[in-house]
This record gives C-alpha cells, sequence and structure tokens, in this order.
C-alpha cells in the first residue's frame, strides 16, 4: 500500500491501496503453489510457448540484444512471454489515488509512451522500473483475496530506489534467452513473481503469492529488451 510511512518524507503520499473497481474475472489458479506453464489451462487463443517469437523475429526497434543472463538497463521494452507480441504497459489514466493499472497489449501508434520503461540497476541483483516521466512499477500491499496482488505504477512523486515497494528483484529464465522472471523485493520473502492473466478480457499484472518456481510458468515470462 501506499502508505505515508512508505514513502520519502519529501514525496507527496496516497491512501492505503485499495482493489481497482473492475477487476478481471479470478483465472484457476492453486491454493498453495503456482502449477509449471504447461499445467496451466490458457485461454482460447494462447500460443504455446515454442510459438513466442525469436529475438531475431521481433520488431525492429528490438532488435538489439543484451548477452546471454544479462539484464538490459536503460530504456526498455518488456514483452510477455505467455501473450505473443504483447506489451507491458500502464493505463493513461489513473485512479485518482495515484495509482495506474498495468497490463499488457499489443502496441499501437499512439501508445509508445506507456509501453517504454526504463530500468535501473541498483546493488544486490535489484532494479526499479520507472516510465518516462519517473513514475515507477511497485507491488500494493492489497490483494484480491485469491492469491493476486495488485500491482501498478505510482504518479504521486517520490524516488523508486528509496520506496521497497517499488523496488524488483530480476533474473534471467535458466533455459530461454533474453527471457527473466521479476519479483518484488518487499513481500512474500522474495518467493513472489510477477505474471500476467490468462483469461479473457484485460491482461492485467499481478504478483502470484502462494510461491512456486516462477521459470516454470510461462504466464511469468517477460522479455526485456533495449531499446535502440
Amino acid at each position: 500500500a501506499k502508505l505515508a510511512a512508505e514513502k520519502p518524507q519529501s514525496a507527496e503520499t496516497g491512501p492505503v491501496d485499495a482493489p481497482v473497481a473492475n477487476e478481471p474475472p479470478s483465472e484457476e489458479k492453486p491454493a498453495v503453489e503456482a502449477p509449471p506453464a504447461e499445467d496451466v489451462p490458457p485461454a482460447e487463443g494462447v500460443p504455446p510457448a515454442e510459438n513466442v517469437p525469436p529475438a531475431e523475429d521481433l520488431p525492429v526497434e528490438l532488435a538489439a540484444e543484451k548477452p546471454v543472463g544479462e539484464v538490459p538497463t536503460g530504456a526498455v521494452f518488456i514483452m510477455s512471454g505467455f501473450w505473443e507480441q504483447e506489451y507491458l504497459v500502464q493505463s493513461a489514466n489513473d485512479d485518482g489515488e495515484g495509482r495506474r493499472s498495468i497490463s499488457t497489449a499489443l502496441k499501437t501508434e499512439d501508445a509508445d509512451l506507456q509501453l517504454s520503461w526504463t530500468t535501473t540497476a541498483l546493488e544486490g541483483g535489484r532494479y526499479t522500473i520507472t516510465d518516462s516521466s519517473g513514475f515507477y512499477l511497485y507491488a500494493a500491499q492489497l490483494d484480491d483475496g485469491e492469491g493476486r496482488r495488485y500491482i501498478h505504477t505510482w504518479i504521486n512523486g517520490g524516488a523508486a530506489e528509496e520506496d521497497p515497494q517499488g523496488i524488483w528483484l530480476i533474473n534471467p529464465h535458466p533455459a530461454k534467452p533474453g527471457t527473466f522472471t521479476l519479483r518484488p523485493s518487499n513481500v512474500g520473502e522474495g518467493k513472489e513473481y510477477m505474471y500476467v492473466y490468462s483469461g479473457e478480457g484485460d491482461h492485467r499484472i499481478f504478483s502470484w503469492m502462494s510461491g512456486g518456481d516462477a521459470s516454470e510458468d510461462q504466464q511469468a515470462d517477460w522479455i526485456i529488451v533495449a531499446q535502440e
């Protein structure tokens, strides 16, 4: 949650996180541990893992590559390894209390600012993820009661590196070059992981709270590529 005590003293503070209206219907997840990706029943039309485009098939602006295993920093695109050609984006509008929702979507000509991110390396393998305005990706304290923690961008000021909720653990996928898993560093003892909703409607982003191996869940695959 965006509690006053958790924000830098110089930043404006927002109210306690509340569920965002119109959350998508809950997809089925196990009560205790996230299953391997092949056991998660994908929505109709979801491409299998082998159809995730290799680096040479990515759009031209994604051609720049980093050595295998190195997390790209600076201006990047973040794409879902589950939904083909869908980018991590934030909504253009906020909820009136300092939060914008996060989802994946196909690229459109008028959405470039919403799909561009900057990853910044901190010490100890930790990173911040911000947009061009300095708004940062963070894991809320509240969840939907079914194992999903809300993920938003915080737009009411403050530095991501000074907010524990805005710091992420990014690790290379052990079997998929250019693919990474993202974990919020301040909750779940580092065992939660960020994943994309697999049901119909908005492909919202959550943190799966019940643990499991993120590298075995295709919904948790994220392709991070430096912008040219």
